[in-house]
């Protein structure tokens, strides 16, 4: 099969398929918290997340040589009870046939979430938690239509960049052994230990998760080459089945394991936690020196290394964002954000561009779905002319491909949030358009919105609601007693400085919540959380930035 074929075949299959709500995770985690009632937060948690990598439905679509989903299927909506259980309940009746982003919901999915998922999680969930405790002038706000900020409290982190070369290079099993060193130096009898110890414990839970995943997909894969009559494609099941079998337990050896690590791993982060904007950042750097290498030993070609990134990015483009039908209106087409990056410079301040640069693109060129994002770091002075060509070629298309940074704007922004220049360097975009670190920084990059129109409004309003005639926001004056621009002016900063005080206010509440919405197999690529023996939620990560406001 010619490669183009393979990939048209997949992309119609994605294309075609109707996103479900998916709540076979969703029962695994309710099942295991039954059972674990009374230890630690982050032990339930991560036996929860084992559970479910050794129980969830395991399937191999036709065709695929990178093999890997969340959840049960292929395009599902993933439900995270445990964060948030009742933005479904709330739409049980319209998530089939709303106007944006609609999940299709069975009947029998719909009784298992009223009779068993439910009933667990009423009153346990870090979103019920939230509305409960969100500040009053942050709720006036929200309720009249002025500020969003449920959005974090509704689904997970996400808009960070895991530590994906860590995975890749060093594999599970030698981040364990580090998780183990680190924990024969805790002493219980030292207050603070037992709780250290209490979640290098978790991690090593989750990270045997993972492997167990991976066995898995090798069995599956080993399972269907011997039921397979055609000699080619039992050759790429048992390619699989291989690459499963080493990574992402061990590292790497060659361009398809490294591939096949770096998504199980991403299957896995979305599976413990469903959020937008997991973001495989800088991929033209960590994976070179697999495509070099192979390229070199000549067991590798660039016709097959094309194909091969051609099936990541339709794999990237299986899964779906589950949100509220309010988040969905302004954030349509089940976004996952899912941000790579290529070009710019290299941590020395080099000429970053390389070879599979230019594949990269051609696999955005090839594909033509919505993910990945596709972002590229462009240097005036160091990136090359064929580059910036390669670049115009994909804007052309007119996907919307690639976002286009300035590169040394980029450093600049890192480097405001008080990293190093030597570290700034590395930088990646993340999400829509804003700026991270692989495995190193943790922050909110779209916490809430404000409506500014209604800023403008309330002055001229002097704070009321028009919509229910309630005083909602600060007291600035009569404007018809305004006697310049400038007085009519300073009540409109003084309207947003009042938003943006209830706001801030809401986003320590938000992180005061979700200091219990722990995730310790996203945390095992954050090399500080391991040495911190601190959680990505508890600030375990080398750098914490605040939240953003829009």
């Amino acid at each position: 099969m010619f490669y183009k074929d393979r990939i048209e075949y997949m992309k119609n299959r994605v294309i075609h398929t109707t996103p479900e709500m998916d709540l076979e995770n969703a029962k695994i985690l309710t099942d295991s918290f039954k059972e674990t009632g009374g230890e630690p937060l982050c032990i339930r948690k991560a036996k929860a997340f084992r559970k479910q990598c050794r129980e969830k439905t395991v399937k191999i679509w036709d065709q695929e040589l990178i093999v890997g989903c969340s959840g049960s299927k292929m395009r599902g909506g993933i439900l995270c009870a445990d964060t948030c259980w009742s933005i479904l309940d709330e739409e049980l009746d319209t998530i089939s046939t709303r106007k944006y982003d609609p999940f299709y919901l069975r009947p029998e999915d719909r009784e298992l979430f009223l009779n068993e998922i439910k009933p667990y999680w009423e009153g346990r969930s870090t979103y019920e938690a939230w509305l409960k405790q969100i500040p009053d002038d942050c709720r006036e706000l929200r309720d009249a239509g002025q500020v969003y900020i449920n959005r974090k409290a509704v689904r997970g982190w996400g808009e960070t960049t895991a530590g994906y070369r860590q995975i890749i290079e060093e594999g599970i099993e030698s981040i364990c052994e580090t998780i183990r060193e680190r924990m024969a130096r805790l002493d219980p009898t030292v207050p603070g230990d037992i709780e250290k110890e209490n979640y290098l414990k978790a991690m090593l839970i989750s990270a045997e998760g993972i492997c167990d995943l991976a066995d898995r997909y090798a069995d599956e894969a080993s399972r269907l080459a011997g039921l397979e009559t055609d000699e080619t494609r039992r050759g790429e099941l048992m390619a699989i089945a291989a690459a499963c079998r080493h990574v992402p337990r061990y590292p790497a050896r060659s361009f398809h394991e490294a591939l096949q690590s770096l998504y199980l791993y991403q299957i896995c982060i979305f599976m413990e936690q469903n959020a937008a904007s997991y973001n495989p950042g800088r991929m033209d750097q960590y994976l070179y020196p697999y495509y070099k290498a192979d390229i070199e030993k000549g067991v590798l070609t660039e016709e097959k290394a094309q194909e091969l990134l051609d099936c990541l990015w339709i794999k990237f483009s299986e899964p779906c964002l589950f949100q509220d039908a309010e988040t969905a209106e302004f954030a349509a087409g089940y976004p996952m954000f899912q941000n790579v990056c290529v070009g710019g410079v290299t941590v020395r301040g080099e000429d970053a561009v390389n070879d599979l640069s230019y594949l990269i693109l051609q696999a955005t060129m090839d594909v033509r779905l919505y993910q990945p994002s596709l972002s590229v770091r462009y240097s005036m002075a160091k990136n090359p002319n064929r580059f910036l060509r390669k670049v115009v070629e994909l804007i052309r298309l007119g996907t919307g491909f690639p976002a286009f940074h300035n590169d040394d704007v980029g450093i600049r922004m890192v480097m405001n949030k008080g990293i190093p220049l030597r570290e700034a360097l590395d930088w990646n975009p993340c999400g829509c358009v804003e700026t991270n670190l692989e495995g190193r920084l943790r922050h909110y990059t779209a916490l809430a919105d404000i409506n500014l129109g209604g800023m403008i409004e309330f002055a001229m309003t002097n704070g009321v609601n028009r919509k229910s005639g309630r005083l909602v926001s600060v007291q600035t004056g009569d404007p018809a007693g305004f006697k310049t621009y400038e007085e009519f002016e300073e009540a409109v900063k003084e309207q947003l400085r009042y938003a943006v005080r209830a706001v801030v206010k809401g986003s320590h509440v938000i992180d005061d919540i979700c200091m219990d919405r722990v995730v310790p197999a996203l945390s095992l690529s954050f090399r500080d959380c391991v040495e911190k023996c601190s959680d990505y939620a508890w600030g375990g990560a080398k750098y914490n930035a605040g939240n953003g406001l829009f």
